[in-house]
């Protein structure tokens, strides 16, 4: 596993290797402080973060295995991005993942980067009033052979939109019509996806997709 620690002792994080025997390795040194988020599935790659002032950070690819450091999104400071709205959903195979962020824009839309072009292109940006709410909880959810599907939600004045993505085909797929509230995504071991709806008429009801 991956983490940050500031065990060198000068106030910053830097980022360490672990392992489950108790021993751990320095990978990488900060000077202003990273953060460990996401390990790909073939435990090549670790995600790293940044921090810009108290609400952006930059997002770095480090290969573990030559200590490494790509940078993947680093806006000029005057334009500073936020790149943990969501999460990180790899894919199953690690070609790439999927997270959300607002560089370039003022709210998080979905991306995807790609490990073969080392480069992230927008995958959904909403339109009209849901345009002014962040890409969040995204959830990735099936395997390779039998089709992979990610979900996400949207907050919208205080309640949560769902929807869904068919990775293969790259289309939008239709989701249910929920009850009011606030959404809490988690996929089940067969590949279904179950939503807590979290509101004032429901509170802590199970809903499967």
């Amino acid at each position: 596993f991956v983490y940050a620690s500031t065990a060198r002792g000068l106030g910053v994080f830097d980022i360490y290797r672990g392992t489950i025997d108790g021993t751990s390795e320095l990978i990488v040194e900060s000077e202003l402080g990273l953060a460990a988020r996401s390990i790909s599935p073939d435990g090549k790659y670790a995600l790293v973060t940044e921090q810009v002032g108290e609400d952006a950070n930059n997002l770095y690819l480090l290969d573990l295995q030559t200590k490494q450091m790509t940078t993947i999104s680093k806006p000029p400071i005057e334009e500073r991005a936020e790149h943990i709205l969501g999460g990180f959903e790899w894919m199953p195979n690690s070609s790439g993942f999927y997270f959300a962020t607002n560089a370039e824009r003022e709210f998080g839309t979905l991306a995807f980067y790609s490990m073969e072009s080392g480069g992230f292109e927008r995958v959904f940006e909403a339109e009209g009033d849901v345009a002014q709410a962040d890409v969040e909880n995204l959830e990735l959810c099936g395997n390779e052979s039998e089709g992979s599907y990610l979900y996400w939600t949207q907050n919208n004045d205080g309640f949560d939109t769902l929807h869904g993505w068919q990775i293969i085909e790259k289309r939008p797929i239709e989701m249910p019509q929920l009850p009011e509230g606030n959404y809490y995504l988690d996929c089940e071991a067969d590949g279904e996806l179950l939503v807590r709806v979290n509101g004032w008429q429901t509170p802590g009801e199970l809903w499967m997709t």
